[in-house]
Protein backbone atom coordinates (compact mmCIF):
# COMPACT_ATOMS: atom_id res chain seq x y z
CA UNK A 1 0.00 0.00 0.00
CA UNK A 2 2.81 2.44 0.88
CA UNK A 3 4.85 1.66 -2.25
CA UNK A 4 1.56 1.93 -4.39
CA UNK A 5 0.90 5.55 -2.53
CA UNK A 6 4.14 6.70 -3.65
CA UNK A 7 3.94 5.71 -7.34
CA UNK A 8 0.76 7.39 -7.46
CA UNK A 9 0.65 10.55 -9.62
CA UNK A 10 -0.88 13.77 -8.21
CA UNK A 11 -3.61 13.45 -10.33
CA UNK A 12 -4.96 10.12 -9.05
CA UNK A 13 -4.38 11.32 -5.64
CA UNK A 14 -6.12 14.49 -5.84
CA UNK A 15 -8.87 12.41 -7.42
CA UNK A 16 -9.01 9.49 -4.52
CA UNK A 17 -9.05 12.37 -1.97
CA UNK A 18 -11.63 13.82 -3.71
CA UNK A 19 -13.46 10.83 -3.64
CA UNK A 20 -13.21 10.36 -0.03
CA UNK A 21 -14.36 14.44 0.66
CA UNK A 22 -17.43 13.81 -1.92
CA UNK A 23 -19.36 10.63 0.12
CA UNK A 24 -22.88 11.77 1.14
CA UNK A 25 -21.86 12.45 4.92
CA UNK A 26 -19.63 14.80 3.99
CA UNK A 27 -21.69 16.48 1.66
CA UNK A 28 -25.08 16.53 3.99
CA UNK A 29 -22.81 17.74 6.72
CA UNK A 30 -21.57 20.48 4.82
CA UNK A 31 -24.80 21.46 3.80
CA UNK A 32 -25.90 21.54 7.56
CA UNK A 33 -23.27 23.66 8.48
CA UNK A 34 -23.61 26.12 5.64
CA UNK A 35 -27.81 26.67 6.51
CA UNK A 36 -26.14 27.11 10.08
CA UNK A 37 -24.00 30.14 8.73
CA UNK A 38 -26.52 31.68 6.73
CA UNK A 39 -29.24 31.37 9.70
CA UNK A 40 -26.88 33.19 11.60
CA UNK A 41 -25.78 35.79 8.85
CA UNK A 42 -29.52 36.42 8.06
CA UNK A 43 -30.22 36.58 11.98
CA UNK A 44 -27.54 39.64 12.31
CA UNK A 45 -28.98 41.57 9.39
CA UNK A 46 -32.73 40.74 9.36
CA UNK A 47 -32.97 44.56 7.43
CA UNK A 48 -31.14 42.82 4.61
CA UNK A 49 -33.33 41.31 2.04
CA UNK A 50 -31.95 37.31 2.02
CA UNK A 51 -32.21 36.17 -1.88
CA UNK A 52 -31.90 31.97 -2.54
CA UNK A 53 -30.04 31.02 -6.14
CA UNK A 54 -32.41 28.21 -7.42
CA UNK A 55 -29.53 26.44 -8.84
CA UNK A 56 -28.04 25.60 -5.91
CA UNK A 57 -28.75 27.79 -2.55
CA UNK A 58 -32.80 26.89 -1.80
CA UNK A 59 -31.82 24.85 0.84
CA UNK A 60 -29.92 27.18 2.89
CA UNK A 61 -32.65 28.77 4.79
CA UNK A 62 -36.26 28.30 5.81
CA UNK A 63 -37.41 31.58 4.32
CA UNK A 64 -36.39 34.24 1.89
CA UNK A 65 -36.94 37.32 0.45
CA UNK A 66 -36.95 36.72 -2.95
CA UNK A 67 -34.60 34.25 -5.14
CA UNK A 68 -33.17 34.66 -8.42
CA UNK A 69 -31.26 32.19 -11.03
CA UNK A 70 -28.01 32.15 -12.57
CA UNK A 71 -25.12 30.22 -12.82
CA UNK A 72 -21.37 30.54 -11.78
CA UNK A 73 -20.25 30.62 -15.12
CA UNK A 74 -22.53 34.31 -15.78
CA UNK A 75 -20.74 37.11 -15.93
CA UNK A 76 -17.05 35.40 -16.44
CA UNK A 77 -14.58 37.10 -18.94
CA UNK A 78 -15.00 35.72 -22.39
CA UNK A 79 -18.35 34.05 -21.74
CA UNK A 80 -20.33 36.09 -24.30
CA UNK A 81 -23.70 34.28 -23.58
CA UNK A 82 -26.65 36.04 -22.67
CA UNK A 83 -28.96 33.99 -21.18
CA UNK A 84 -32.86 35.29 -20.84
CA UNK A 85 -34.20 32.99 -18.44
CA UNK A 86 -31.58 34.16 -16.43
CA UNK A 87 -31.95 38.45 -16.40
CA UNK A 88 -33.15 38.56 -12.74
CA UNK A 89 -34.42 42.03 -13.23
CA UNK A 90 -36.42 41.93 -9.97
CA UNK A 91 -32.91 41.15 -7.94
CA UNK A 92 -31.20 44.59 -9.67
CA UNK A 93 -34.23 46.66 -8.64
CA UNK A 94 -33.95 45.03 -4.97
CA UNK A 95 -30.26 45.50 -4.71
CA UNK A 96 -31.41 49.07 -5.81
CA UNK A 97 -33.67 49.77 -3.68
CA UNK A 98 -32.21 48.43 -1.00
CA UNK A 99 -28.43 48.95 -1.73
CA UNK A 100 -27.33 45.62 -0.58
CA UNK A 101 -28.50 42.14 -0.58
CA UNK A 102 -27.50 38.49 1.12
CA UNK A 103 -27.01 36.01 -1.69
CA UNK A 104 -26.96 32.58 -1.01
CA UNK A 105 -25.49 30.63 -3.80
CA UNK A 106 -22.81 27.30 -3.29
CA UNK A 107 -20.48 26.10 -5.98
CA UNK A 108 -19.58 22.47 -5.08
Amino acid sequence: MAEETASMSIYRASRTIKRRQSSLYNSLRSIHEDSIFVSEIAQLWPELPLVANLRCGLWYAKKFHSNCYFKSTDGHTNNLSFNTSRLNLHVAILAGNEFIGIFVHVIL
